[in-house]
Formats: C-alpha cells, sequence, structure tokens
C-alpha cells in the first residue's frame, strides 16, 4: 500500500485492538470428528504456550515430530481431552496419548490444522510441515 494513502491510528483504534485481542482469546470452535459422528469444542490456548510446543519442531522435522506436536496441540485446546476422569476410564498415563488413543494419524492431522488456524497459526503450520515434507 502506498505510504501517502494509509491513515493514521487513532488512540481510540488501540484501545479497540486491545479490546478484540482480548476477546480473541475466548475463541471457540466446534470441530468435526467424522470417526464420532460429532464434534468436539476447542479453544484457543496462550500464544506463548503454542509457540513453545511450535518450537518442539525446530529440533526435529520429523513426521513423528510433527504428530507430537500436532497432538500437543490438539490436547492442550481441547479441555475435554484433560480430564483425568477419561484418562482414567481409558487406561492412559501419558496426558497425550490420549489424542493417540482416540483420533489415528489423517484425523489427528485434519484436527491439528482447524486447531491452529483457531489459535492464528494455520499459515505458519502449512510452511513447517511444507519444510518438513520437503526436508
Amino acid at each position: 500500500m502506498d505510504k501517502q494513502k494509509l491513515q493514521k491510528i487513532t488512540f481510540e483504534q488501540l484501545i479497540q485492538r486491545s479490546i478484540q485481542r482480548e476477546q480473541d482469546k475466548m475463541k471457540v470452535k466446534e470441530i468435526e470428528v467424522p470417526s464420532m459422528g460429532g464434534t468436539l469444542l476447542f479453544q484457543k490456548m496462550p500464544e506463548n504456550k503454542l509457540m513453545d510446543i511450535m518450537d518442539e519442531l525446530q529440533n526435529d522435522n520429523s513426521l513423528s515430530a510433527n504428530i507430537a506436536v500436532e497432538r500437543k496441540v490438539i490436547y492442550h485446546c481441547c479441555p475435554m481431552l484433560q480430564d483425568t476422569k477419561l484418562h482414567s476410564e481409558l487406561g492412559i498415563i501419558e496426558p497425550y496419548d490420549v489424542v493417540e488413543k482416540l483420533f489415528n494419524i489423517q484425523e489427528t492431522d485434519s484436527i491439528a490444522k482447524e486447531v491452529m488456524e483457531l489459535n492464528g497459526f494455520s499459515d505458519i503450520a502449512e510452511k513447517k510441515v511444507y519444510e518438513i515434507k520437503n526436508s
């Protein structure tokens, strides 16, 4: 965009932007889980937590590392999957294993893409997957 055509941002716009970002932190999304014939509710996770999880791919670009990261993101964004009663019923010891127990790799990938989109990371995640596939 031409710099001469840009308008100066006002104080009120900055305040509105801050309010909007706070409201965005509360976003939720129902994501279809075809194998279960229904939807699960997912919520945004704190940006710093999501970035920490995504940083795990910096040291390991393998497919298994990518799937592990997707499972962590799904787990942290779905309160139902964090229920210790569910873990107990399914015989889960490691919390992230609940995602593996419930969803196959294809479903994990599909859900993870939608969760990343909810968190505003869809472009970054897609680039990372492209890098992994082409390394």
